[in-house]
């Protein structure tokens, strides 16, 4: 139990870390300056995107 709480204590200090020096395209620029990068970054990982998992059953043969 306690390497757990460990491991996602490094875990969040990094992934916060990261998220700082980083940056956010939406605060630091207008939208028109932004880099093909910047558009993926607001797309996949701001706080208005979400990831979805979308199931299907049908089946290709």
């Amino acid at each position: 139990m306690n390497r757990k709480r460990v491991f996602w204590s490094v875990g969040t200090v990094l992934a916060s870390a990261v998220l700082l020096w980083a940056g956010e395209p939406w605060k630091e620029k207008p939208y028109t300056e932004w880099s093909p990068k910047e558009v993926q970054k607001v797309s996949t990982d701001s706080p208005w995107a979400r990831q979805v998992r979308i199931l299907s059953a049908v089946r290709w043969t």
